[in-house]
C-alpha cells in the first residue's frame, strides 16, 4: 500500500531531526531531499532510498529517516506495510537570501574529488548490469543505492553486490564526505531466470 506523506506523516510517533553537515553549511548548500520510505507491519522503516536530493543533505537526511517510527497502518486483516514519500528541507534561514550564492551547488562540485571504486566487479562474463547511483559515505561504505533505469527484476541482488564492493571516499579539502557515484554492477550468471541471450560484456 502507498500512503501519501501527509497521511503518512500523521502516523509518526518517533521523529529524529537530521544534522546540518557543517560543510553543507559553509558552502551555502541547502534544499530538499525526496526519500522513498517503506515502513514494516510494526512501523519501523524498512527501506529508505534517496530519490532526489544534494549529497551532503542526502547523507544526513537518510540517517535520520532509517531512525524514524510509525504508529502500524491498521486496515479490515491487520497491520499492513506501505510506502511513501517523504521530504527533508535544509534551510540556512540566512537574514540575506538574496546574498547566498546562486550556483553554490556546482562551486562545491568543481571543489570535490569524487569518490572511486577500489575493488569492484570481477572479470566474469555477466548476464546483465544493473546501473546504480550509490551514496558513498565518509567511509567509503555504501550508504544508499537507487537504480537508474530499468532494473530488469535484478535490483536487489546488485545492491547486495554492490555493498560487498570497496570504496575511497569523495574528499573535499582533505576532508572525506558523502557523494554520489554511478556504477554499472554485473549480474554474473550463465543463464538469468531462464534468459538464453548472450551475455551482455560492455
Amino acid at each position: 500500500m502507498r500512503l501519501n506523506g501527509k497521511s503518512a506523516s500523521r502516523l509518526i510517533v518517533h521523529f529524529v531531526k537530521p544534522e546540518y553537515p557543517p560543510v553543507a553549511k559553509v558552502n551555502y548548500i541547502q534544499g530538499r531531499v525526496k526519500i522513498e520510505v517503506e515502513v514494516n507491519r510494526e512501523g519501523a522503516v524498512a527501506e529508505a532510498h534517496v530519490i532526489d536530493g544534494e549529497p551532503l543533505l542526502a547523507a544526513a537526511a537518510i540517517e535520520a529517516v532509517r531512525k524514524w517510527r510509525y504508529r502500524p497502518l491498521v486496515n479490515s486483516t491487520g497491520a499492513t506495510p506501505f510506502r511513501t514519500y517523504v521530504n527533508v528541507n535544509f534551510s540556512l534561514h540566512a537574514r540575506k537570501v538574496a546574498g547566498l550564492p546562486g550556483n553554490a551547488e556546482e562551486y562545491l562540485q568543481k571543489q570535490v574529488h569524487p569518490p572511486e571504486v577500489i575493488t569492484g566487479p570481477g572479470n566474469g562474463f555477466p548476464s546483465r548490469t544493473v546501473q546504480l547511483r550509490i551514496l558513498v559515505g565518509p567511509k567509503g561504505q555504501v550508504l544508499d543505492s537507487i537504480p537508474l533505469g530499468d532494473a530488469n527484476g535484478y535490483l536487489h541482488e546488485a545492491r547486495q553486490k554492490v555493498r560487498s564492493w570497496k570504496f575511497r571516499a569523495a574528499r573535499w579539502g582533505a576532508l572525506r564526505i558523502p557523494w554520489y557515484l554511478v556504477v554499472k554492477v554485473p549480474i554474473e550468471r550463465a543463464l538469468v531466470h531462464g534468459d538464453t541471450s548472450s551475455p551482455d560484456i560492455r
